[in-house]
């Protein structure tokens, strides 16, 4: 995760709007910065937030997928427990054409009020992880 202090994410915001889909968009956070109460709240919340910004426009189930990693559990209240671990919302849109494609990554950090650009390279642990979550492609 990144800090407040690395220097290789900007202080202010910079969409990098204008990216044509398909593209990815990788938001870490913790969990205690999401706001919403209930799981689904704090997911549809979160891919609005991601979709506005990028985009200017709610989330499309016609044309985005989201997933969700680390935020810990159902539908039930936030619990104490899960309070500072770390998350990450995936935002998909649009489709590639053959499965050779790789869509740009952009990847931002949630610091409970705004998004963050960072501009440095996704770990190589992230990359393996998002193998795990496919690009979803054209018929």
């Amino acid at each position: 995760m990144e800090t407040d202090s690395d220097a290789s994410s900007s202080s202010e915001p910079e969409p990098v709007l204008g990216v044509p889909d398909p593209v990815r968009i990788l938001v870490e956070t913790t969990t205690h910065l999401v706001p919403g109460e209930l799981y689904s709240e704090r997911i549809n919340g979160m891919r609005n937030v991601i979709c506005h910004y990028h985009w200017g426009r709610a989330f499309d189930d016609a044309t985005d997928r989201c997933y969700v990693y680390g935020l810990g559990g159902a539908d039930d209240l936030r619990s104490e427990r899960d309070q500072s671990r770390v998350c990450f919302f995936l935002v998909d849109s649009g489709e590639t054409l053959s499965e050779r494609e790789n869509p740009p990554v952009l990847r931002y950090r949630w610091t409970g009020k705004k998004l963050v650009y960072i501009r440095r390279a996704l770990p190589a642990v992230v990359v393996a992880k998002l193998k795990e979550y496919p690009f979803m492609r054209r018929a």
